[in-house]
């Protein structure tokens, strides 16, 4: 359930960061509700960030960005005392739906959607900061990088979200019929290949009871299905279902970011989930990594 707390956030504050950076006149979108040409319904909020008198859509975008993103924080890091994570949640919320409703059209009615699920889990205490645990390292044997407090799977979703970003401030589009075409059918084929091999991995940890959190110790050293052909097909399966999702939709610039995050991957998380292997499995995991590549 934290996973979807955590989407919710952030969606909240890309939602409300959207003021800051709007679409091109009439191109608002269910990820990207402002526009350049979106008017608030009452004439005393002035207009966007950067147009006149604009202090109160500036105030309350800047607000709901900066809680949003806190409470995001204190899903993954303890230095957020849970007492406030509830407080950071509501202040976000009510000053970003504040916002969607002082703007409000069709395409304003996703944010405020997330924003009243995210307010029934806070005031009903379904979601607290106490049941939504930070993770933390069972030991001090090694030392990881903060980004690994963010599930990988996230980091995946959060870089595409980035290439989204830059894709409404600075499009990069495809006008070819046929190469759109391609791209969609491959796209389609590259998900469904992904989906398949990175939930039967996850299947097979699930079937073998060990953990799937890259710096946590594992129980037990998996070699079989995918393991065969990669030491790491789950991430083989999100990069493609990454590729996939560009395709189908036609988006160049997730495509672009994505040897920055192979890069992360590769030289950040992958080694840490390698020393942890070999401390606990030692020869056999060495045995391992000599008959099967880390990719593929």
């Amino acid at each position: 359930m934290r996973w979807v707390v955590f989407l919710l956030l952030l969606l909240g504050g890309l939602y409300s960061l959207t003021a800051f950076a709007p679409a091109t006149a009439g191109k608002a979108g269910m990820l990207w509700p402002f526009a350049a040409d979106s008017k608030p319904i009452v004439g005393f909020v002035g207009g966007l960030p950067g147009q006149a008198s604009s202090i109160v859509t500036t105030f309350l975008a800047g607000v709901a960005g900066v809680f949003f993103l806190a409470a995001v924080t204190g899903l993954f890091w303890k230095a957020i005392p849970t007492r406030m994570w509830p407080t950071l949640v509501i202040v976000a919320v009510a000053t970003s739906m504040l916002l969607y409703v002082l703007y409000f059209g069709v395409w304003m009615l996703a944010p405020i959607l997330a924003d009243t699920i995210l307010l029934w889990g806070v005031l009903s205490k379904r979601w607290t900061a106490e049941t939504l645990p930070a993770r933390a390292l069972r030991d001090d044997s090694i030392r990881i990088h903060p980004f690994m407090n963010v599930p990988v799977p996230w980091v995946f979703v959060l870089t595409f979200l980035v290439g989204l970003g830059l894709h409404y401030l600075t499009p990069l589009t495809i006008q070819s019929a046929g190469i759109i075409f391609i791209s969609r059918i491959t796209g389609m084929v590259l998900t469904v290949g992904g989906a398949l091999i990175a939930f039967s991995s996850l299947g097979i940890f699930r079937a073998a009871r060990t953990t799937t959190v890259p710096f946590e110790t594992p129980s037990k050293l998996i070699t079989s299905g995918p393991y065969r052909f990669s030491r790491n097909p789950m991430y083989v399966g999100l990069t493609l279902i990454y590729l996939g999702v560009a395709g189908i939709q036609v988006q160049i610039w997730p495509v672009l970011l994505l040897p920055l995050l192979a890069i992360y991957i590769h030289r950040v998380v992958i080694p840490v989930e390698e020393a942890r292997l070999r401390g606990v499995f030692g020869d056999a995991y060495e045995q391992y990594c000599a008959r099967t590549r880390r990719w593929v």
